[in-house]
């Protein structure tokens, strides 16, 4: 055997060791790939698939055609997703443009994408040296519902699903930032009459069945904009947005005395309660908006109506301290909302 044949047959031992080196490395990247909890697509400086795992196929609900004869390019992907509704309402064409627009541009990206049918998909793609994308694709939908979970336990009253202090402060910063744009609001401090008997009589169980019940009356019975929240054991403060009147205050704190005062039905007893009410309204603040100052003064009414009978609600009208921002009806002269309105345009072509 000649030199030349043994140096053959070395090189072509050590060629044979290393294809089972790389055949290894391979089988162990399908692995990771594979086994990868979501979906991964690679493609190469030409923007064709190399890499798409079953996890991502099934993850997108790919069409098997896709894959039938050969690897999809990124562009096919983009369209089929465009046609079948996964990137929202739009022409399919215009989507697809702005994805490879994007791709083009080769910028690392995070975000997440609501599917049509809910579930919500966290994608993150990063270029690769030589050209081309590596991007992974998770299911995030379950995260999204505990964290979702989370903040409306933290932002909610354990009892009566109601929106608890901590909801009702945010819930009341973004109404005193719309009254100071002319978008008044009522806040009404409704308490319940002779709860505490009821309580005594029939039981804690009995008491917060009632609670959630009067909890379901009072959501029943304001508007989708309006807020009620549980302030206490069987105290609540409902704001009502959007008040051009001091008629539409009355109306709404008429309503749910009645609705308070109807009989409630709780394991087969009838109990019949009331409730005392105390309103004030941002038009008489003059733009210095602060929960507890609002909710103290709506207290005190509230304590005034127990006072003159319960079963009642009564007004914060008229403070002399304050001379502006009154509604319509108030006996010591203030302005009316209509009055504001009308100042305000003639302050405003006056100072053109």
């Amino acid at each position: 055997m000649t030199a030349l044949t043994v140096a053959n047959q070395n090189e072509i031992v050590f060629l044979r060791r290393e294809l089972e080196k790389v055949q290894n490395d391979l089988r162990l990247y399908s692995a990771v790939i594979e086994n990868f909890p979501g979906g991964i697509i690679l493609t190469d400086q030409n923007l064709e698939v190399v890499v798409c795992n079953e996890q991502q196929k099934k993850l997108l609900s790919y069409a098997p055609e896709l894959f039938h004869s050969r690897k999809p390019t990124l562009l096919e992907l983009f369209q089929f997703n465009a046609a079948r509704g996964e990137y929202g309402p739009g022409r399919p064409e215009a989507l697809v443009a702005a994805k490879m627009d994007l791709v083009q541009q080769r910028i690392p990206h995070l975000f997440e994408r609501v599917r049509p049918d809910g579930s919500v998909i966290e994608v993150r793609g990063v270029p690769i040296a030589g050209g081309g994308f590596v991007t992974s694709y998770i299911d995030i939908t379950e995260r999204r519902r505990t964290q979702e979970m989370i903040l409306k336990l933290a932002l909610t009253d354990s009892l009566t699903g109601l929106a608890n202090r901590a909801s009702l402060n945010k819930d009341f910063d973004h109404f005193a930032a719309r009254a100071k744009r002319g978008e008044h609001f009522a806040l009404m401090y409704v308490d319940l009459d002779h709860f505490k008997p009821v309580n005594d009589k029939h039981g804690h169980k009995t008491g917060d069945s009632l609670l959630e019940e009067v909890a379901s009356r009072l959501k029943a019975n304001v508007r989708d904009t309006d807020v009620v929240a549980r302030y206490g054991g069987d105290e609540f403060i409902v704001l009502q947005s959007n008040v051009l009147e001091h008629n539409s205050i009355k109306i709404l704190a008429r309503r749910l005395l009645d609705v308070l005062s109807a009989p409630f039905y709780i394991n087969n007893i009838e109990i019949r309660l009331s409730a005392s009410i105390g309103i004030t309204h941002s038009a008489i603040a003059c733009d210095e908006y602060s929960l507890d100052q609002m909710i103290g003064v709506a207290d005190n009414e509230m304590y005034n109506a127990k006072k003159s009978g319960k079963s009642r609600y009564l007004i914060d009208d008229c403070r002399e301290k304050n001379s502006c921002c009154q509604f319509e009806v108030c006996t010591c002269g203030h302005l009316s909302f209509g009055q504001i309105r009308h100042s305000a345009k003639e302050l405003s072509i006056r100072s053109v």
